[in-house]
């Protein structure tokens, strides 16, 4: 496992890898980002799968801020996810940056088209945010919903704004 900060326009970013891929992406603190970077020089060199993985993300991260086409998702781990969770995960990389996706349409691609509040569990459960868009999915009646990542709804609003000024 390998830790890393990534810098956004917005807040930094914690990426945690893992061999098998990204394992989690998470929007921190400045606070939170000051001591990470004292831990991040302290640990290992990343494995030669580990630096594909970083390179990969920093690639993806790099077209998103810069608004140019995305290049494919890196490679993703959801390793302590329920198959329920891995399925509504895989639906949602499927949808198109820019755009949005009711919880009750993703719950129907996930193939339970009735567990929109499972979906919105699966949401907040999310390790891989930005990669794995939790940003995209919106109530039925077009609200945001609730983001509960760093910065919360104003996060949310800049991310889908930023994809639907992208060269996508």
């Amino acid at each position: 496992m390998h830790r890393a900060i990534f810098h956004s326009p917005l807040h930094d970013i914690e990426v945690i890898v893992k061999n098998e891929g990204v394992a989690s992406v998470q929007w921190i603190s400045p606070e939170y980002s000051a001591k990470l970077t004292i831990i991040c020089k302290l640990q290992a060199k990343p494995s030669q799968m580990e630096n594909i993985h970083l390179n990969d993300t920093s690639k993806w991260f790099e077209a998103l801020w810069n608004m140019k086409t995305l290049p494919q998702i890196p490679d993703l781990s959801f390793d302590d996810a329920t198959e329920f969770q891995k399925n509504v995960w895989n639906e949602l990389v499927k949808t198109a940056p820019g755009t949005t996706i009711t919880y009750q349409q993703l719950a129907g691609l996930a193939g339970s088209k009735n567990a929109s509040r499972a979906v919105g569990s699966a949401m907040a459960a999310n390790p891989i945010t930005i990669l794995v868009p939790c940003h995209r999915v919106i109530q039925t009646n077009g609200k945001l919903g609730n983001y509960s990542g760093y910065g919360g709804d104003e996060t949310k609003k800049w991310l889908l704004e930023l994809e639907a000024n992208s060269a996508n």
